[in-house]
């Protein structure tokens, strides 16, 4: 879909209400048979993880027409969904990210037998390790006693690369001792 066929945020503010506390699109006037104004606009798509929205035959990814809505232009980039619910789009859930960076919320893997992200066996040295790839360029953070410190390090770390929001106690740690 080329940005010619997207309709103008001024377009859709006529069409459609964003509640950007909740992430909520509403229809402002009958849009179809089916959706009328007042009616929750667009559909959870559980093969894409969020929510679509169609407007003039155009299928559009609902956070992508919230931050239109909202910011008065359309992405440049990927939209990023920080806490990782594609469902979630209220504003202060949603930020431009490169693709690598939305890749970094991604779930663990369906094979991964740790379970967490960025958390592995490592046989040779008998711990779990903490490895992070970012550009397509794997890190080694090393190898940890336990699953949950090995994940810890690999959040410090996408913290440091300013890849996710950390946590208050993340923050902390991070800026107490640099690295852990």
């Amino acid at each position: 879909m080329t940005s010619r066929s997207l309709p103008t945020p001024e377009a859709l503010r006529r069409i459609l209400a964003y509640d950007a506390d909740t992430g909520k699109l509403s229809w402002l006037v009958d849009h179809s048979s089916r959706a009328k104004a007042g009616q929750v606009a667009g559909s959870f798509d559980p093969s894409r993880g969020y929510t679509r929205v169609v407007i003039g035959g155009t299928r559009m990814a609902a956070h992508r027409v919230a931050w239109a809505i909202h910011n008065g232009a359309w992405p440049l980039m990927q939209i990023d969904h920080i806490d990782g619910d594609g469902a979630n789009n209220a504003i202060k859930n949603l930020r431009i990210a490169t693709a690598s960076q939305n890749q970094q919320n991604r779930a663990a893997s369906s094979s991964s037998r740790s379970g967490i992200v960025g958390v592995s066996w490592d046989s040779t040295q008998g711990g779990r390790a903490a490895v992070i790839t970012v550009h397509g360029k794997v890190k080694r953070l090393g190898v940890y006693a336990s699953k949950e410190s090995a994940a810890r390090a690999y959040r410090i770390e996408k913290a440091r690369l300013h890849l996710f929001h950390p946590t208050p106690v993340e923050r902390s740690i991070t800026s107490a001792r640099g690295r852990v």
